[in-house]
């Protein structure tokens, strides 16, 4: 705004010198100029804040594009990881990557709220155990960190930090789902493979114990 409005002041100032009579002055003879100057004033001052208002705008826009962009590069890494431990530990790594952070921290409490698992990664200041408890999605500016919960539907199940890239509320937000998301899923893929070795499992004892069994008289007979 400031900058606006000392630049219009520089172009009142050229103009009333250089085109308003007596040229080569600043001094102003007609009445009528002064109306003429006050116009061009608030005509510079409006365009000049309009065009600094799409400016940030443009930034703004641009800004989430990337953001959305990073978002989509790091569900597409969360769909890589084979089992949980693995996606835990793999996490951190993903968001530091994804979004050109300083340094990433996940916490996740364990269903007794006794234990719990940290894991970071990369390099610079790691978020702090408090920040690390977060229900909430907030920005710590003054210390350079921001924080998520990690969500499941409307249950929190943990938190991650991040330094080093303030990111947005709602983006912090949509990292926390996807990491819910994400860990949920592997779970079930988890527990449906241990469902389904299992169920093979009975079936070859089913097999060897019909094998035997039918194989049992063949033998009695030969003897």
């Amino acid at each position: 705004m400031t900058v606006s409005v000392l630049m219009s002041l520089a172009a009142i100032l050229s103009f009333n010198f250089f085109f308003l009579p007596p040229v080569g002055t600043f001094t102003v003879a007609d009445p009528q100029n002064w109306v003429a100057l006050l116009a061009f004033l608030v005509t510079s001052t409006v365009g000049s804040r309009l065009s600094s208002r799409i400016r940030q705008e443009a930034d703004m826009a641009n800004r989430r594009r990337r953001e959305i962009e990073h978002l989509y590069t790091f569900s597409q890494k969360l769909l890589g990881e084979g089992n949980v431990i693995q996606l835990m530990n793999a996490i951190p790594t993903h968001i530091v990557d994804s979004f050109e952070t300083g340094a990433a921290s996940l916490f996740l409490a364990d269903k007794q709220n006794t234990t719990a698992l940290v894991r970071h990664a990369a390099v610079g200041r790691r978020a702090t155990p408090a920040g690390l408890r977060a229900r909430r999605a907030y920005v710590d500016a003054a210390r350079g960190f921001c924080y998520g919960p990690v969500r499941l539907g409307m249950k929190s199940i943990g938190s991650f930090g991040i330094s080093g890239a303030p990111l947005t509320r709602q983006t912090l937000e949509a990292v926390g789902t996807l990491l819910g998301i994400a860990i949920e899923r592997t779970r079930a893929v988890e527990q449906l493979s241990r469902t389904e070795a299992d169920r093979q499992s009975e079936r070859l004892k089913s097999a060897l114990l019909d094998s035997i069994t039918h194989n049992s008289p063949h033998a009695a007979h030969l003897n």
